[in-house]
């Protein structure tokens, strides 16, 4: 029975599990058809600055709108609580206020 209960699982899971990969396909360097903006701590030693800057490029070399701001003071989980109010959230809200993006990608520090 379990073993039943698995294998549909699987049937089931194994689609949902690759349309969700190819719709953050610019995570991992593919194309994204929306902007994307990443924001990375350059002490960071869980997702390393220089593995990041290489996704980073390879999403622009495929022409996705990937905006990468560098903050060098901070790791991992700080950056998403600063600077006051929260980058992210600003660059978010002007998302959904429908304004675009420079067009094109972008590097800050």
């Amino acid at each position: 029975m379990w073993r039943k209960a698995q294998t549909c699982s699987l049937k089931t899971d194994i689609p949902l599990l690759l349309k969700r990969q190819n719709q953050m396909a610019s995570v991992s360097g593919g194309h994204s058809s929306a902007p994307v903006l990443v924001m990375q701590g350059l002490n960071d030693i869980s997702v390393l600055p220089d593995v990041t800057r290489a996704v980073w490029q390879c999403s622009r070399d495929d022409k996705s709108k990937v905006h990468l701001s560098a903050h060098p003071a901070l790791d991992h989980s700080p950056v998403v609580v600063a600077p006051a109010p929260p980058e992210w959230l600003t660059w978010m809200d002007s998302r959904f206020a429908g304004h675009r993006t420079s067009g094109s990608c972008s590097r800050a520090q």
